[in-house]
């Protein structure tokens, strides 16, 4: 019974077919295209972390000594494997001046 109405609309409406054909083909198209970015997305961000050599967690210290006494904690913690240290410069807004 289905068939034979969709039949039937196919061959009345030839050009309103060709349109929804159309549409629901570049549909399929985008839905496609968007899945696959996100795929691609979702399996690169790991790698790209890995290779950028981003750390799980990050700590900010400032301080006298602030830097010698993590470097005790962390060397002497049993569950780290490896950690690094980079050089962070801080500024506040009363440093900064305007030129003329």
């Amino acid at each position: 019974m289905f068939f034979r109405i969709l039949k039937k609309e196919l061959k009345k409406k030839k050009a309103m077919n060709i349109i929804v054909f159309l549409f629901i083909t570049l549909a399929a198209l985008f839905v496609g295209a968007g899945l696959n970015n996100v795929i691609s997305v979702a399996n690169g961000t790991g790698y790209y972390l890995e290779q950028a050599g981003v750390g799980d967690y990050v700590m900010i210290t400032m301080g006298p000594n602030s830097v010698g006494e993590l470097d005790e904690m962390l060397e002497t913690e049993p569950s780290i494997e490896a950690y690094r240290l980079d050089t962070v410069i801080y500024g506040s807004q009363d440093s900064l001046k305007k030129g003329d």
